[in-house]
């Protein structure tokens, strides 16, 4: 059902915040968009890249967050997650997989879904809107939802940590865009 307004008010304030932090302690990036870069390092000590990015569409603007995270042979995950100033409810989440070798003009596996805030947890996997690409029919795709749960619990903790650690003195959460953030640590979301 509808939200309090009250969520909305704060969901936006957080918006424009970290939207005026990341125009101050951002890069251009190569599409001259404002980017703010930092590293994780997660548990098997695999480092993966962020990039919580400003972008806008004529009158339209979404925060971005980007995860590129490359494994030892060659392949490569990336993740968006789009965070939003006036929806409430759901937020965008889109995966892609390469397989070694590949150009990264065309994936080998795709997934995107809208994910209720509220009711994520990390604890099983996002199932996926629509998927495509050459793996989806493989006996690996079933992997990569496990995979892609991963990487968006990694992103959304990772970007809570910057948000508390670094933006604005953390005034800012996650849970200003209604997720429930009692999960979120520094040892991720998945039990």
């Amino acid at each position: 059902g509808p939200q309090p307004s009250a969520d909305l008010t704060r969901q936006a304030a957080a918006f424009d915040g970290i939207w005026k932090w990341v125009q101050v302690n951002g890069a251009a990036d190569a599409d001259g968009d404002k980017a703010y870069t930092w590293t994780q390092v997660d548990a098997d000590g695999i480092t993966f890249t962020l990039e919580l990015i400003c972008v806008e569409f004529g009158d339209y603007r979404t925060l971005l967050l980007k995860s590129t995270y490359p494994y030892s042979d060659g392949d490569k995950d990336v993740g968006w997650i789009f965070l939003e100033r006036d929806t409430q409810e759901d937020l965008y989440f889109s995966y892609d997989f390469y397989k070694a070798g590949n150009s990264g003009e065309e994936t080998d596996f795709s997934g995107d879904v809208f994910v209720s805030a509220a009711a994520f947890d990390g604890s099983k996997a996002v199932v996926f809107d629509a998927t495509e690409g050459p793996m989806v029919e493989s006996e690996d795709a079933g992997m990569m939802t496990i995979l892609a749960t991963y990487s968006f619990s990694d992103m959304l903790t990772a970007l809570q940590e910057l948000l508390q650690g670094s933006v604005e003195g953390g005034k800012y959460s996650l849970a200003d865009f209604g997720f429930s953030t009692a999960k979120f640590s520094s040892a991720g979301l998945i039990d």
